[in-house]
């Protein structure tokens, strides 16, 4: 029983590990932006021209006084990608 146990807890460390090393799926960090955005462009999760997309988004999110935290970069990719509201 105990080393079922510890087969399973192996096993769903492993999984969480492995389901959260996608750079594109951390939370927004002022501190660590362009970091990320590099690491994201290196590791083939977005390409060069949405890690722009990203940028150019918080940058207006700012001007905006849009809240971004919390939200992870994946998240602002997409809503950078909607279609303009239109009035």
């Amino acid at each position: 029983m105990k080393k079922t146990f510890s087969i399973l807890a192996i096993a769903a460390f492993t999984l969480l590990t492995v389901s959260c090393s996608k750079t594109i799926e951390k939370k927004y960090s002022e501190e660590t932006i362009k970091e990320d955005l590099k690491e994201i462009v290196e590791k083939k999760e977005a390409d060069t021209t949405d890690a722009v997309i990203i940028a150019m988004y918080i940058v207006q999110a700012k001007a905006t006084g849009e809240k971004l935290e919390g939200k992870t970069y994946k998240e602002i990719l997409d809503k950078a990608k909607q279609p303009a509201e239109r009035k």
